[in-house]
C-alpha cells in the first residue's frame, strides 16, 4: 500500500513543510536591529531559550506571536538581544523623555527595546532595557 502511494505521501509531506515555513512569524514585534533568530533543537523549550538569551518566556511569546508554549524542532524563534542593553530602573517622576535624555538613547530606541511593557504610565521599580549605542 505504501509503495503504491509513496509519491503522494511525500508530495503531501513537502506541502506541509512549506506551509509551516510560510506560517513562521515575520518578526512583527521585533523591529530592532538587535534581533537574533534561534532555531529550536530537540529538547529545547521556551524557558530554556529565554534563559539562554537573558529574556523572559513572556517576551519570547509576544515577539513571536505565540499563543502556547509548544515548540517544534526546526521552528525559528526571534529573540531581541537584550544582552546588548543596559537595564534602567524607573524612579518616581521619570518619563520616557527624561530617561532618554539622561541615558543619551532616543525615545524611539527605548520604546523598541521594551515593546513588552506599558510605557504610557511608568511605575517606579519597572526595569527598562536601554540599548547600548
Amino acid at each position: 500500500m505504501f509503495i503504491e502511494k509513496q509519491d503522494s505521501i511525500y508530495a503531501y509531506k513537502n506541502y506541509l513543510s512549506q506551509q509551516r515555513v510560510a506560517s513562521q512569524p515575520s518578526m512583527p514585534n521585533c523591529t530592532t536591529t538587535n534581533t537574533s533568530i534561534h532555531t529550536v533543537r530537540t529538547g529545547e523549550n521556551l524557558s530554556l531559550i529565554a534563559n539562554r538569551y537573558g529574556v523572559t518566556v513572556s517576551q519570547l511569546m509576544k515577539w513571536n506571536n505565540l499563543t502556547t508554549h509548544s515548540l517544534r524542532v526546526g521552528q525559528r524563534i526571534y529573540v531581541k538581544d537584550l544582552l546588548k542593553s543596559d537595564v534602567y530602573e524607573v524612579k518616581k517622576g521619570d518619563s520616557i523623555w527624561t530617561i532618554a535624555r539622561n541615558t543619551g538613547v532616543s525615545v524611539e530606541k527605548i520604546k523598541l527595546a521594551n515593546t513588552d511593557k506599558n510605557l504610557q504610565v511608568l511605575q517606579p521599580g519597572l526595569k527598562l532595557a536601554i540599548p547600548k549605542n
